[in-house]
């Protein structure tokens, strides 16, 4: 009986001291969830670094440290190759804290995070799509940026990935003798691109099983 009384007090005081801890991670200081912030990166939990982060940005949005708290998760997260998720940040940080000086450069940033997501070439044909207009803007919009030639790379390059992604629709719709569907796709790729040597791409065994 008494080791169930104990085990009782034991369990409320630790609900009582979590309870606490949990409320005091509110109305923090900006610099308190700033090194929160660094530290959670530090360790390696980027996840946890959001967190820190969210708080920082909802408790103070005015802040100065939430403009450079925005690129640096944006970079963590290229690091981890967790690249959507940097993309998301870099694209905030054009939104709310975009000048004529830093827009050229995070700009190819966040055109350089989206071409990494691409870890297959037929994976999220809406995204590949996105960046290759973000990218026509680019050319645009900074036509006189340090970077304009690593954009023309990124956008060739993603121009030969929409290829092959039509190529493979357009053997589907072949096998299914849909001539006129096979024809639209062709039709889709630019003919500079089309006209671009390549080699066919070799896809591993182990992705063969789960393929087209």
């Amino acid at each position: 009986m008494r080791f169930i009384q104990y085990f009782c007090i034991v369990f409320v005081v630790c609900a009582f001291v979590a309870c606490a801890s949990s409320q005091s991670e509110y109305n923090k200081p900006a610099d308190y969830w700033y090194k929160s912030m660094l530290d959670e990166i530090h360790f390696d939990n980027l996840e946890g670094a959001d967190d820190k982060f969210a708080s920082l940005q909802s408790e103070h949005i005015n802040s100065p440290l939430v403009k450079e708290a925005m690129l640096i998760l944006a970079h963590a997260h290229m690091e981890k190759q967790e690249y959507i998720l940097a993309g998301f940040y870099f694209d905030e940080y054009l939104k709310r804290y975009g000048t004529t000086q830093n827009q050229p450069f995070v700009a190819f940033m966040k055109l350089q995070a989206n071409y990494y997501a691409f870890s297959k070439e037929n994976v999220n044909q809406q995204l590949l799509l996105d960046t290759i207009q973000e990218c026509k803007d680019y050319m645009k919009l900074y036509p006189e940026s340090h970077y304009k030639e690593f954009v023309n790379t990124l956008l060739i390059e993603l121009y030969l990935a929409y290829r092959i992604l039509n190529k493979d629709i357009m053997r589907v719709y072949d096998m299914r003798d849909a001539q006129e569907a096979v024809k639209i796709y062709h039709n889709k790729t630019p003919d500079w691109i089309q006209a671009i040597p390549t080699k066919p791409f070799s896809i591993p065994w182990y992705r063969k099983i789960f393929d087209w």
